[in-house]
Order: structure tokens, then C-alpha cells, then sequence
């Protein structure tokens, strides 16, 4: 990540969220590696079967952490990082 980038964490990105499941523990231990990203997802499904009717294939949302590495769709560049708060839109600008 260059010096340029470090500065864009995941927290502060629109498309990262905290699911359910995921927020005790991150009570519990704080930090990164509970943040999801909805931006490089595989969207949920309705697969219809005319026998047994429609199943609804969930969401699959992979953590951020991944994303933002070396063979992550986001990278160390930070492709599709975007503000979440309004202070945060300075950073986006001097990117």
C-alpha cells in the first residue's frame, strides 16, 4: 500500500459492514477482521425449480482484509473504496 492509500481504511468505506453474526466477537477483540464488503460480493440468487418451487441462494460477502490484499478485486490501491462519512471525502479527493 502506498503512502497515498494508507490512510483509506476499510472502516471508514461505504461498502464495509459488520454482519449479526460477526458483531459480539467484534466487541469482544476490535479491530479489522470483522468488517465485510458488500462492493466485490457474489449477489444472492432465487434459483427456481418448478417441483419444489424457488430456493433463495444467500449472499456470498467476503471480509475486507481479503479484498484489500495482494489477489483481492479491491487491492492495495484501494479501487472501490468510497467515503462512508463526509470527513472522509478529502481522502478520495487526494487520491
Amino acid at each position: 500500500m502506498n503512502e497515498n492509500n494508507a490512510d483509506m481504511l476499510c472502516k471508514d468505506c461505504v461498502h464495509a459492514f459488520v454482519s449479526w453474526y460477526d458483531y459480539p466477537n467484534k466487541l469482544l477483540t476490535p479491530g479489522q477482521q470483522w468488517y465485510k464488503c458488500k462492493r466485490t460480493s457474489k449477489q444472492s440468487v432465487i434459483d427456481f425449480n418448478p417441483v419444489t418451487g424457488g430456493t433463495k441462494m444467500p449472499a456470498d460477502f467476503k471480509h475486507c482484509f481479503s479484498e484489500r490484499g495482494y489477489l483481492g478485486d479491491c487491492g492495495k490501491d484501494a479501487k472501490y473504496w468510497s467515503p462512508k462519512n463526509k470527513h472522509d471525502l478529502f481522502k478520495l479527493l487526494k487520491r
